[in-house]
């Protein structure tokens, strides 16, 4: 993620919460939505998510609530770190993740993820390694 340095300060009673600024709005949308600012004249956004749960941020959740859409978000104080999952070498079947079919699935860090491997006949699939 390209994440600015700068953060927006939030002090709600005694709580302080710093809000992250992303360059895109992927980036900052990845628990649902986003917000549109401008800091030190460049276009970027901070992460709104619906903070009903943990898959729509509600472990990063702050007090601020944002209307948008007639869809009531809380600014939250850091967008979902994706992790992408590469097929690096042909070995004769499918790789299938969350019900996707491909070569290369983005998932979020921290929630289930299923992965599926249907070998060709003649070939086995032994796992997957970090790289």
């Amino acid at each position: 993620m390209s994440q600015l340095a700068q953060t927006m300060k939030m002090v709600y009673g005694s709580d302080t919460y710093q809000i992250p600024f992303y360059t895109t709005q992927e980036e900052a949308s990845t628990y649902g939505d986003c917000g549109k600012a401008e800091v030190g004249g460049v276009i970027c956004y901070y992460p709104l998510g619906q903070a009903t749960n943990e898959s729509n941020g509600l472990n990063v959740k702050t007090p601020c609530k944002v209307i948008k859409n007639n869809v009531t978000n809380y600014i939250l104080t850091s967008a979902a770190q994706m992790l992408t999952i590469t097929v690096i070498q042909p070995f004769g079947g499918t790789i299938t993740v969350n019900n996707q079919s491909g070569t290369t699935f983005e998932v979020r860090k921290g929630s289930n993820v299923t992965l599926t491997a249907t070998t060709d006949t003649g070939f086995n699939f032994y796992g997957w390694r970090e790289v």
